[in-house]
């Protein structure tokens, strides 16, 4: 099985998976690292974003999953590429054929087995203002904005149907708790 955790910046995802894999909550549960391409990187890259799929961190990551002999967790995925473009064309700061652009390459990276559905997709769903406290805190705001956080947060907790249907077969929205809530949560994904 392999999970993929989802959510918008200062969520917890990258702290709860760490403690899932350190507290060995899941027998045999191996950490990929996750991909995302975000959109700032692809309007800086000649050509539509269907050339996103050289890259060697896509190529690396989809190796360790399909190379696991057990269950696997990832820390974001192309998910969170689409996710981005779609709270980027919704807010005006890209250009609607950007989103159906990025739209294509997921679907064509599906077709042609290029990337990998997930068999579950959890997004941690938590507070905007509290997510935005997080992402200061860990001094990430010099890149980021409180309305991104939250716009993108939207995104998750209310997708389009295809971007559901495009990103997992198991689609999960869970209210991010505690630091504990979160571990509890990620280790049943991998028992329900």
């Amino acid at each position: 099985m392999h999970v993929v955790v989802e959510g918008t910046h200062g969520v917890g995802k990258t702290t709860a998976i760490g403690l899932v894999l350190d507290q060995l909550l899941v027998p045999g549960l191996v950490g990929i690292p996750g991909f995302v391409v975000e959109y700032e990187t692809l309007l800086k890259l000649p050509g539509t974003p269907q050339r996103m799929f050289r890259i060697n961190d896509i190529a690396k990551s989809q190796a360790q999953v399909l190379a696991a002999p057990s269950p696997t967790i990832a820390d974001r995925a192309y998910s969170s590429t689409l996710a981005f473009a779609i709270a980027s064309a919704s807010r005006g700061t890209l250009p609607v054929s950007f989103l159906s652009e990025t739209r294509a390459w997921v679907e064509d990276g599906l077709d042609r087995g290029l990337l990998l559905r997930p068999d579950r997709l959890v997004v941690l769903d938590l507070d905007g203002e509290l997510a935005w406290q997080r992402v200061c805190h860990r001094g990430a705001h010099d890149w980021t904005s409180q309305e991104e956080v939250s716009h993108l947060a939207e995104v998750y907790r209310d997708p389009p149907g295809w971007y559901v249907n495009l990103v997992a077969c198991d689609y999960n929205v869970v209210t991010s708790g505690t630091i504990d809530d979160n571990v509890s949560t990620l280790a049943r994904m991998f028992t329900r």
